[in-house]
């Protein structure tokens, strides 16, 4: 696991460091990681697929709006999950989701590294993230799978049509046959069944049938 922590203020790298060292030496873990960006403009030029979370501040130096700035960066660009730890928590643009919480400095980094490795230990980085699975399996689908049907994605195609909807179910009907030729025992999670929004008779049906 690897962590960006947003921050400019010394002693709060400082804390950060010692509670992290003691944080892995606790749950006896291996292979975590972080590394430090004491500006915006450090963070977001460090910023890449590599990292698994962010800890961030959210006034970074003179910039009561930094940590806002690299939240809609890593929003827009990554998927990773974010802990807000801050002295100025009315100044949050967004508000606390799953996936993002935001913690009051007095509760300190444990929380905030309780709340990431727990979203980590659900493996949704490990699929999700930038160096992940999912991004695994599409790199298969666009340097092998696409360019053995391409034809049929051209303009000239008597099939082509919503093209980019064409070609994202193609890339997800490769990506289920990948799993499936996987031969995996794994057993279904009730999550994976897709529910339209308000068919309660769709979703009876398909609780009778998990259960």
């Amino acid at each position: 696991m690897k962590i960006i922590l947003v921050e400019d203020e010394i002693s709060c790298i400082e804390d950060f460091e010692v509670t992290f060292q003691r944080y892995i030496e606790q749950h006896n873990v291996a292979g975590y990681k972080y590394e430090i960006a004491e500006s915006l403009e450090e963070a977001l030029s460090k910023l890449d697929s590599s990292f698994d979370a962010a800890i961030i501040d959210l006034k970074l130096k003179d910039n009561i709006n930094g940590g806002n700035e690299v939240i809609d960066r890593i929003k827009n660009n990554f998927r990773i999950p974010i802990a807000v730890l801050t002295g100025t928590p009315n100044n949050l643009d967004f508000e606390s989701a799953p996936l993002m919480k935001l913690f009051t400095r007095d509760e300190g980094y444990d929380n905030a590294l309780d709340f990431l490795v727990g979203i980590f230990n659900t493996g949704l980085t490990q699929v999700f993230g930038g160096s992940g699975l999912l991004e695994k399996a599409l790199r298969q689908v666009f340097w092998k799978s696409i360019p053995e049907s391409l034809e049929h994605f051209t303009p000239e195609s008597p099939y082509c049509g919503l093209t980019h909807k064409q070609l994202l179910r193609f890339a997800m009907s490769h990506i289920i046959e990948e799993l499936e030729s996987t031969n995996s025992q794994d057993p279904s999670n009730i999550a994976e069944t897709y529910i339209y929004p308000g068919q309660e008779h769709e979703k009876s049906l398909a609780i009778q049938y998990l259960f």
